[in-house]
């Protein structure tokens, strides 16, 4: 057995997911790649505590208990949902970008900046949506750390449909780069 480590505030782990009563399981704290508890690990949210599989097959459970007695379950049952130290705005073609820019996949950042500026009250630079949206083109995954407006970007490969995850930047996360691979 382990214990769980819970927090108060989201922005205090970089992934949680928190509990009914307002308490916050980390999954992985700010500035680490450790993930302290999966979501399918066996757990009891009022001792505290995961489980060993070998102590949690000594305890008298029927399956459908086990089901709710993990992240996964709690998540489904709706008795939790994951947080994130960020806010974070999905900007998508299937979504969003369509009705501003038809068919055609020809888009047009000014317009975007300002769509995404009155949608989500944030503003991001048309430099960083290029930067990502020539990734895209290129079947390339991006990401663009924009300082200035205090966020970052990130824009799968072109396998998938065009779209934007602009999060707030926080400090210690590795990810929220300016890259493409």
């Amino acid at each position: 057995m382990r214990d769980l480590v819970f927090v108060k505030d989201r922005k205090e782990c970089d992934r949680g997911v928190q509990l009914a009563d307002g308490r916050i399981v980390v999954i992985t704290p700010i500035g680490s790649s450790e993930i302290l508890v999966r979501y399918d690990e066996p757990i009891n949210v009022y001792k505290g505590v995961v489980y060993d599989q070998e102590d949690f097959e000594n305890t008298a459970l029927d399956i459908q208990e086990w089901q709710v007695l993990t992240l996964n379950g709690l998540i489904a049952n709706h008795l939790a949902h994951d947080v994130y130290c960020y806010d974070e705005f999905y900007i998508g073609w299937d979504s969003d970008m369509k009705d501003l820019f038809g068919e055609e996949k020809n888009i047009e950042f000014d317009v975007l900046v300002d769509y995404i500026k009155k949608k989500h009250g944030i503003m991001v630079s048309q430099r960083g949506l290029a930067h990502n949206y020539l990734a895209w083109c290129r079947d390339e995954k991006s990401g663009y750390r924009d300082e200035k407006n205090g966020v970052h970007i990130f824009s799968p490969c072109g396998c998938n449909p065009l779209s934007f995850r602009i999060s707030t930047l926080v400090d210690g996360l590795d990810w929220q780069d300016t890259y493409t691979c």
